[in-house]
């Protein structure tokens, strides 16, 4: 199974359930994540930049490390309807009324409500990294057959 994480600005929550996915799945499925935006809060175009670059991002690559995954070297990656067309299942984690034309109504397509934790505490990312890995193993566990 191909799977497609998309959040905002694929700097944290879509990054986290890649990597969890990825984890989990060691190999025998496959997952990519995106942001429907991929732009920084100051307007900055952050598609193709790797995480470690983004200053803001260092909670999020640090409480990924905490469990044990390095995703600093990850890209960020700006939503294509190409990623659409390649996934069997796409799980967003941005509120549906925001996401472009190509991806509404997708069959595809499953609602995950995490609040996005750019610019919290070191707290609230180790929080919403946990709600994720619980969301990506009930997913895998639902819908692999590993």
């Amino acid at each position: 199974m191909k799977v497609l994480f998309v959040c905002r600005g694929n700097v944290a929550r879509s990054q986290m359930a890649e990597a969890f996915f990825n984890k989990l799945t060691n190999g025998k499925h496959s997952a990519q994540s995106a942001g429907i935006e991929a732009m920084g809060s100051d307007g900055t175009d952050l598609n193709g930049m790797l995480l470690k670059d983004r200053a803001s991002s260092k909670h999020v690559i640090e409480t990924m490390k905490r469990v044990g995954i390095d995703i600093s070297n990850n890209f960020i990656k700006r939503l294509t309807p190409e990623m659409v067309e390649y996934a069997d299942k796409i799980i967003v984690i941005v509120k549906p009324e925001i996401i472009p034309e190509f991806l509404r109504d997708n069959e595809k397509v499953i609602y995950w409500n995490i609040t996005d934790p750019d610019e919290q505490t070191i707290d609230f990312h180790e929080q919403t990294r946990d709600k994720i890995k619980k969301l990506v193993e009930e997913f895998v566990d639902s819908n692999l057959k590993n």
